[in-house]
Protein backbone atom coordinates (compact mmCIF):
# COMPACT_ATOMS: atom_id res chain seq x y z
CA UNK A 1 0.00 0.00 0.00
CA UNK A 2 2.72 2.78 1.13
CA UNK A 3 4.56 1.68 -2.89
CA UNK A 4 0.61 2.70 -4.20
CA UNK A 5 0.63 5.59 -1.90
CA UNK A 6 4.30 6.88 -3.11
CA UNK A 7 3.44 6.33 -6.94
CA UNK A 8 0.01 8.08 -6.47
CA UNK A 9 1.65 11.22 -4.94
CA UNK A 10 4.59 11.18 -7.38
CA UNK A 11 2.03 11.62 -10.20
CA UNK A 12 -0.61 14.49 -8.59
CA UNK A 13 2.31 16.24 -7.12
CA UNK A 14 2.80 16.22 -3.13
CA UNK A 15 6.00 16.75 -1.79
CA UNK A 16 6.58 16.70 2.15
CA UNK A 17 9.50 16.03 4.39
CA UNK A 18 9.81 12.35 5.05
CA UNK A 19 11.68 9.68 5.57
CA UNK A 20 12.33 8.42 2.28
CA UNK A 21 13.48 4.76 3.74
CA UNK A 22 10.19 4.04 4.39
CA UNK A 23 9.73 4.02 0.28
CA UNK A 24 10.45 1.43 -1.96
CA UNK A 25 12.64 2.75 -4.95
CA UNK A 26 10.04 4.27 -7.94
CA UNK A 27 11.52 2.32 -10.88
CA UNK A 28 12.68 -0.94 -9.41
CA UNK A 29 12.84 -3.00 -7.19
CA UNK A 30 15.83 -2.45 -6.08
CA UNK A 31 17.66 0.36 -4.14
CA UNK A 32 20.73 0.70 -6.57
CA UNK A 33 18.91 0.89 -9.91
CA UNK A 34 20.55 3.37 -12.04
CA UNK A 35 17.35 5.35 -12.31
CA UNK A 36 16.39 5.44 -8.94
CA UNK A 37 19.90 6.82 -8.18
CA UNK A 38 19.72 9.66 -10.49
CA UNK A 39 15.97 10.52 -9.00
CA UNK A 40 17.00 10.54 -5.86
CA UNK A 41 19.57 12.95 -6.51
CA UNK A 42 17.69 15.36 -8.75
CA UNK A 43 14.66 15.24 -5.85
CA UNK A 44 15.95 14.26 -2.67
CA UNK A 45 17.73 16.34 0.38
CA UNK A 46 18.81 15.59 3.26
CA UNK A 47 19.80 18.27 4.98
CA UNK A 48 22.65 18.73 7.89
CA UNK A 49 19.39 18.19 10.79
CA UNK A 50 19.15 15.16 9.55
CA UNK A 51 15.61 15.53 8.05
CA UNK A 52 15.03 14.38 4.37
CA UNK A 53 12.91 16.46 2.11
CA UNK A 54 11.37 14.43 -0.65
CA UNK A 55 10.21 16.42 -3.37
CA UNK A 56 7.33 14.69 -5.37
CA UNK A 57 6.42 17.08 -7.35
CA UNK A 58 8.46 16.52 -10.87
CA UNK A 59 6.64 18.39 -13.19
CA UNK A 60 8.89 21.34 -11.63
CA UNK A 61 12.24 20.58 -10.57
CA UNK A 62 12.84 21.79 -6.85
CA UNK A 63 15.90 23.32 -7.46
CA UNK A 64 16.15 26.27 -9.20
CA UNK A 65 19.98 26.37 -10.12
CA UNK A 66 21.20 22.39 -9.00
CA UNK A 67 23.89 24.77 -7.06
CA UNK A 68 25.00 21.37 -5.37
CA UNK A 69 26.60 20.34 -8.76
CA UNK A 70 28.15 23.51 -9.43
CA UNK A 71 29.61 23.48 -5.92
CA UNK A 72 30.21 20.18 -5.06
CA UNK A 73 32.79 18.11 -6.79
CA UNK A 74 31.55 15.09 -5.04
CA UNK A 75 27.91 15.29 -5.58
CA UNK A 76 28.93 16.42 -9.37
CA UNK A 77 31.34 13.63 -9.85
CA UNK A 78 28.79 11.09 -8.27
CA UNK A 79 25.76 12.71 -10.85
CA UNK A 80 28.03 11.96 -13.89
CA UNK A 81 28.90 8.30 -12.82
CA UNK A 82 25.13 7.70 -12.35
CA UNK A 83 24.01 9.36 -15.68
CA UNK A 84 26.64 6.99 -17.23
CA UNK A 85 25.17 3.73 -15.72
CA UNK A 86 21.99 4.89 -17.20
CA UNK A 87 23.80 5.44 -20.32
CA UNK A 88 25.20 2.03 -20.31
CA UNK A 89 22.56 0.01 -19.25
CA UNK A 90 21.10 -2.99 -22.32
CA UNK A 91 18.01 -2.06 -24.13
CA UNK A 92 15.84 -4.07 -22.25
CA UNK A 93 16.46 -1.80 -19.35
CA UNK A 94 15.81 1.20 -21.22
CA UNK A 95 14.22 1.08 -25.01
CA UNK A 96 12.23 -2.12 -24.69
CA UNK A 97 10.89 -0.87 -20.74
CA UNK A 98 7.48 -0.24 -20.52
CA UNK A 99 6.37 2.80 -22.10
CA UNK A 100 4.68 3.99 -18.98
CA UNK A 101 8.08 3.41 -16.75
CA UNK A 102 9.99 5.47 -19.74
CA UNK A 103 7.31 8.16 -20.22
CA UNK A 104 7.32 8.97 -16.11
CA UNK A 105 11.34 8.93 -16.07
CA UNK A 106 11.59 10.97 -19.04
CA UNK A 107 9.18 13.49 -17.62
CA UNK A 108 11.36 13.94 -14.35
CA UNK A 109 14.53 14.33 -16.46
CA UNK A 110 12.50 17.00 -18.84
CA UNK A 111 12.28 18.72 -15.71
CA UNK A 112 15.75 19.10 -14.87
CA UNK A 113 17.13 19.39 -18.10
CA UNK A 114 14.96 22.70 -18.29
CA UNK A 115 16.38 23.92 -14.97
CA UNK A 116 20.39 23.34 -15.66
CA UNK A 117 19.91 25.62 -18.22
CA UNK A 118 20.08 27.98 -15.40
CA UNK A 119 22.74 26.17 -13.61
CA UNK A 120 25.79 28.91 -12.37
CA UNK A 121 28.35 26.74 -13.88
CA UNK A 122 27.88 27.04 -17.43
CA UNK A 123 29.95 24.13 -18.52
CA UNK A 124 28.77 21.73 -15.56
CA UNK A 125 25.07 22.40 -16.63
CA UNK A 126 25.85 21.80 -20.40
CA UNK A 127 27.19 18.74 -19.88
CA UNK A 128 24.69 17.20 -17.54
CA UNK A 129 22.25 18.51 -20.38
CA UNK A 130 24.05 16.78 -22.80
CA UNK A 131 24.19 13.26 -20.80
CA UNK A 132 20.72 14.18 -19.88
CA UNK A 133 19.17 14.50 -23.34
CA UNK A 134 21.40 10.95 -24.80
CA UNK A 135 19.34 9.45 -22.15
CA UNK A 136 15.99 11.38 -23.08
CA UNK A 137 16.29 9.79 -26.46
CA UNK A 138 16.66 6.52 -25.22
CA UNK A 139 13.15 6.77 -23.16
CA UNK A 140 11.16 8.50 -25.93
CA UNK A 141 7.76 6.16 -26.97
CA UNK A 142 7.03 5.67 -30.35
CA UNK A 143 4.08 6.64 -31.99
CA UNK A 144 2.51 3.27 -31.65
CA UNK A 145 3.14 3.04 -27.71
CA UNK A 146 1.94 6.77 -27.79
CA UNK A 147 -1.44 5.86 -29.33
CA UNK A 148 -1.76 2.91 -26.75
CA UNK A 149 -1.22 4.41 -23.73
CA UNK A 150 -4.17 4.44 -20.92
CA UNK A 151 -6.80 7.61 -21.32
CA UNK A 152 -6.35 8.77 -17.84
CA UNK A 153 -8.73 11.58 -18.54
CA UNK A 154 -11.49 9.35 -19.77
Amino acid sequence: MADLMLVMSCLLGQSESIDVTRYAPIFSKHDDHPWDAVYKSFFVRTFTTGETYFHRLSFDAPWNSFQRFSREEEAYSALLQQLDAIDHLPRSEMERATPIRRLVFFRDLWTVFERLESMSSKPRGTELRERIARIMRRLELTDDEIQHLPDTLA
